[in-house]
C-alpha cells in the first residue's frame, strides 16, 4: 500500500506542475517596443523647412504631427508616451529621418505651444496634404519659340537651357 501511496503523491505532484506551470507565463510583462534609430545631425534643408514650420506662426489644428526627438532613440513607445503630455493615438518611426516620429494626436488645442516647451522635442511640424497647383503659362502666341523662356527642347536646343523664370509668373503682377 505504501507503494501506491507514493505513485499518487507523484501523480499529484506532477499534475499539479502541469498546471501550475502555464499560469507563470500569465503575468509575464508585455515588452515595449524600443525604437531603434541613430540620430544624425539634421541637414540644412530638413533644419530650415522644422524652423520655417515652427515658426510659420499659423494656428491650424492638425492631427498628424513630425517631431525631431533623437533623445527617444533606444527608449520604448511609453517612454515616448509619458514624454509628451497629450493623448497620443498612433505613433509611426519614418525611415527618412533618424529620431524623428509621426504622431497622431485627437486634442489639438495649443499643441504648438505644448511642443515648444518640452526640451526633447527639439523640431516639430505638422503634416499637411500638399497639392501642387499648375503654374501659369503665357497665352502668347509665340510662346512656344521662346525657348529663352522655358525651353522644352525645340529646336534641337537642350532641355532646361533657359532664364528659369516661369516661377515668377505666377507671382509677379505687371507693377513695379
Amino acid at each position: 500500500m505504501s507503494n501506491k501511496k507514493q505513485l499518487m503523491r507523484v501523480g499529484l505532484i506532477l499534475v499539479f506542475l502541469l498546471v501550475s506551470g502555464p499560469l507563470s507565463f500569465v503575468h509575464a510583462e508585455v515588452q515595449d517596443e524600443v525604437f531603434e534609430c541613430q540620430p544624425q545631425e539634421l541637414s540644412f534643408g530638413v533644419n530650415n523647412a522644422f524652423v520655417r514650420a515652427m515658426t510659420d506662426g499659423s494656428t491650424q489644428p492638425g492631427e498628424s504631427w513630425l517631431l525631431y526627438m533623437p533623445a527617444m532613440c533606444g527608449q520604448s513607445e511609453s517612454a515616448l508616451r509619458e514624454a509628451l503630455p497629450f493623448q497620443i493615438q498612433t505613433i509611426e518611426q519614418p525611415n527618412q529621418i533618424q529620431g524623428a516620429f509621426i504622431i497622431d494626436v485627437t486634442e489639438t488645442n495649443n499643441l504648438r505651444d505644448q511642443l515648444n516647451s518640452i526640451d526633447l522635442v527639439e523640431r516639430w511640424s505638422i503634416i499637411e496634404e500638399h497639392t501642387n497647383i499648375p503654374r501659369f503659362i503665357p497665352n502668347d502666341p509665340s510662346f512656344s519659340s521662346q525657348w529663352h523662356l522655358l525651353n522644352t527642347g525645340q529646336g534641337s536646343g537642350t532641355v532646361g537651357e533657359d532664364a528659369n523664370v516661369t516661377g515668377a509668373w505666377n507671382i509677379a503682377t505687371g507693377n513695379g
